[in-house]
Order: structure tokens, then C-alpha cells, then sequence
């Protein structure tokens, strides 16, 4: 694993990745049949990534098993504009507002049914004012959470745990917040 992630650190040129990083456990035999058996052994695959300044878009796989805080290595980043990082319970809130807080080009961030418990890190996201796409999907947010998110006037797209009528007010909020936007546009 070291030698691959010696090679992606010195891929310097990439624009795009989607990764699968884990080691397995010594003790696991050469002829597995079934991918779910391995027993895997965390990685720092982040801290490898963190010189990639070309990378725009970068996909973790949900099946990465990262050393605990690897992922805050990502804030490095801050020239990506996609985000995946779905499935993984590395990412906690802590470690979703971090990120947040650095990758402010971020137009596509996915983090369905990660670690996301008391969704603290909405305050951050709704900062990243490029997003087109974002994806909570398993978190459960309550009206007030969301209404964080309204300044979001790019975005296109939300999948986020939240009751269809918190979700129509916080869609009205948004063309509201984009009207504001164009009025103030043609006055000046």
C-alpha cells in the first residue's frame, strides 16, 4: 500500500480520483472469495493526497479504511470542486466542517450516511456558496438546520433527511435569497 500511495503522492497532474484505500491484515490469506471477508487495516491515503493541488474531483470509496483524523489531511485541497465521500464513517462533524471551512471551491459534496449526528457542520456548508449538488442523505435535519443552508444560491440539488414541508420553506427560502441576489445585480 505504501508504493501505491508513494505513486498517487507523486501524480502531481491528476485532476480526478476515486480511491479505495485500505491494507489488509496480515493474517489474510492470498485466495479470499468474498470481498466482505477482508479484514482491513487503516491507511493514511489522505495525507498521500494532500499535495495533489491539480485535483478537482475526488471520490473516497465507502469501503476505505482511514486512520483516524486521515481525512482532515484533505483540507489541503483547496482547488477540488467535487467531493464524495459517502458511506464513511470517518467523517464525522467535526471533520465535515473542516472541511467545509477549507474547500470553499466545492460546487458537488456528497456526504450521505456518513457520521453526521448533530448536522453542526450545516453552518459551514452553508458558506460554500459554489454548491450546485448536495448530498446528506441519511442525516435527519430539523427546519432550523436547514434554514442554514439558504444562502446556498447555486444549488440545484439537496438530498437531506427533512419533512417535505421543512424542505418546500427551505426551497421558497432560496428563490427568495436569488431574487434579493438579481435586484441587487441590477442595481448596481
Amino acid at each position: 500500500m505504501a508504493a501505491i500511495l508513494a505513486g498517487l503522492s507523486a501524480a502531481t497532474s491528476l485532476t480526478e480520483l476515486a480511491l479505495e484505500a485500505a491494507a489488509l491484515a496480515d493474517d489474510v490469506s492470498d485466495d479470499y472469495d468474498d470481498v466482505d471477508e477482508y479484514k482491513r487495516q487503516p491507511v493514511a491515503a489522505c495525507a498521500s493526497l494532500a499535495g495533489l493541488s491539480r485535483l478537482r474531483d475526488l471520490s473516497l470509496s465507502s469501503a476505505s479504511c482511514l486512520v483516524e483524523g486521515d481525512v482532515l489531511a484533505l483540507t489541503a485541497l483547496t482547488g477540488l470542486t467535487k467531493l464524495d465521500c459517502s458511506w464513511m464513517d470517518d467523517v464525522d462533524d467535526a471533520a465535515a466542517t473542516a472541511l467545509a471551512c477549507s474547500l470553499k471551491q466545492l460546487r458537488h459534496l456528497d456526504l450521505d450516511c456518513c457520521r453526521l449526528v448533530d448536522m453542526k457542520c450545516l453552518a459551514a456548508i452553508g458558506h460554500l456558496t459554489q454548491l450546485t449538488a448536495l448530498y446528506l442523505e441519511g442525516e435527519w435535519s430539523r427546519q432550523q438546520e436547514l434554514m442554514l443552508l439558504t444562502g446556498l444560491s447555486c444549488l440545484q440539488e439537496l438530498r437531506i433527511g427533512a419533512s417535505p414541508e421543512d424542505l418546500n420553506e427551505f426551497w421558497a427560502a432560496v428563490r427568495r435569497g436569488r431574487q434579493q441576489q438579481q435586484q441587487q445585480q441590477q442595481q448596481q
